[in-house]
C-alpha cells in the first residue's frame, strides 16, 4: 500500500550553535526529502533559525503552512536529509539563499510565539543530494555544524521522527574581543568531526492511497 505523508517540523535542539560568544546563532536549517516518488526529485526546505546553545527550539507555534515541510506520496524508500549551518553575520543569509536557489527564492517572516524568533522559510527542488550550501562563496564563512539522514518508507510509523545530526568535518571557530585589561584576545571553539551536535524532531502522519488500473496514485 502507498501512503501520502504529511511531515511537520516539530523542534530543533542544538549543543553548539556556531557562535563563539553566548546568545543566539545565525543558522540555516536545510531539509531535503530524498526522491520520495517519481515526480519529486529532492523537494527542499531551507529555514533561517536563531538557535541557542543547549536549548530546544519548539516550532509548534508557527503557522501550519510554515511547519509542513512535505505533503505527498512516498513510493518505495525515501529519507530526510537534514543539515544545520552557521554563518557569522546574519546579513549574509539572504545572499547565500540567492546563490543557492537563484531568483526562485520565496519566503515569509513568521514569529514564533513566546520565543521571539523570526524565521524565513524558502522552498525549491534539487536535482541531486549534494548540500544545498555548496554554492556559498568562501568569504561568507558558512560552517556545517550538523548533518544527518533517516530512512523513510511506508513502514515508518506515525508520530515523532527523530534525526540526529553530527559534525561532518572538523569546524574551528574564533572571535576577537577585548579582555578585562583592554587588550585584544581570541576565543576559539573546535567542533570535532563526528561530534553529535543536534537533534531535529519531525511529526509524521500517513494517509493510505490507492492505485488506479493505469498505475497512477489517487
Amino acid at each position: 500500500m502507498h501512503y501520502f505523508f504529511q511531515i511537520k517540523l516539530k523542534s530543533i535542539t542544538i549543543i553548539e550553535n556556531g557562535q563563539v560568544d553566548s546568545g543566539e546563532g545565525n543558522n540555516l536549517l536545510a531539509i531535503g526529502v530524498i526522491y520520495p516518488n517519481p515526480h519529486d526529485k529532492v523537494p527542499t526546505t531551507v529555514m533561517e533559525v536563531h538557535l541557542q546553545d543547549n536549548k530546544t527550539l519548539n516550532l509548534g507555534g508557527l503557522p501550519l503552512k510554515d511547519q509542513i515541510i512535505f505533503k505527498g506520496p512516498v513510493i518505495g524508500e525515501s529519507g530526510l536529509d537534514v543539515e544545520i549551518s552557521a554563518i557569522e553575520k546574519a546579513d549574509k543569509i539572504e545572499k547565500i539563499l540567492h546563490n543557492v536557489f537563484g531568483r526562485a527564492v520565496s519566503g515569509a517572516l513568521s514569529l514564533i510565539p513566546g520565543g521571539g524568533i523570526v524565521s524565513l522559510l524558502t522552498a525549491a527542488a534539487r536535482d541531486t543530494m549534494t548540500s544545498v550550501f555548496d554554492q556559498a562563496e568562501p568569504q561568507d564563512r558558512l560552517h556545517t555544524i550538523g548533518k544527518g539522514y533517516m530512512s523513510l518508507s511506508s513502514e515508518t510509523p506515525e508520530g515523532d521522527f527523530v534525526v540526529q545530526l553530527s559534525v561532518p568535518q572538523e569546524v574551528k571557530l574564533s572571535q576577537t574581543f577585548m579582555n578585562d585589561k583592554g587588550k585584544k584576545a581570541i576565543k576559539k571553539i573546535t567542533l570535532p568531526q563526528g561530534y553529535n551536535n543536534a537533534m531535529v524532531v519531525f511529526d509524521i502522519k500517513k494517509y493510505p492511497v490507492q492505485k488506479t488500473v493505469e498505475g497512477a496514485i489517487v
